[in-house]
């Protein structure tokens, strides 16, 4: 907030803008210079900024430097954003079939998508200490999974 008054900002304006996540993401970025600008032009939200072209960003002001700069850090976070959404259906694959208590440990070990985890053998589950009972039900309700059974029960 105190770099937003140093700019010039009212003091309702840079607190506003300070809780805006599209400001906190270029901030992080070190290219807040950009922020009202951006906000004015109505990418006032994550999802509505990661959909940005160049052009629109050269309309905002940004330098050819810069667009480049933040065309590669919204790449980096749809590339975030989508991991998080595949380990969301892990997990809730993992609950919905009483074994949540695993979530941590597979998805620490690269078993972050349910392609991957379609994959995962007994060696796999032994090594990650899932108990030989609770191996045969993954692998049985991971086959399920695979044969379009979604409604596992």
């Amino acid at each position: 907030v105190v770099f937003l008054l140093a700019m010039g900002l009212s003091w309702s304006k840079a607190e506003s803008l300070y809780e805006n996540e599209v400001a906190g993401f270029l901030a992080e970025i070190n290219l807040q210079r950009y922020t009202e600008a951006l906000l004015r032009n109505g990418w006032d939200d994550m999802e509505t900024l990661l959909a940005i072209e160049d052009v629109d960003m050269r309309d905002a002001g940004c330098s050819p430097r810069d667009v480049a700069v933040l065309r590669a850090a919204l790449q980096a976070e749809r590339s975030r954003r989508r991991a998080a959404d595949d380990s969301k259906v892990v997990v809730s694959f993992l609950q919905t079939v009483g074994m949540e208590q695993y979530a941590e440990v597979l998805l620490g070990h690269g078993y972050d998508e349910m392609e991957t985890l379609l994959l995962i053998e007994d060696a796999d589950m032994k090594e990650l200490g899932l108990p030989r009972g609770h191996s045969l039900k993954l692998r049985k309700k991971l086959h399920e999974y695979a044969e379009g059974q979604h409604q596992v029960s």
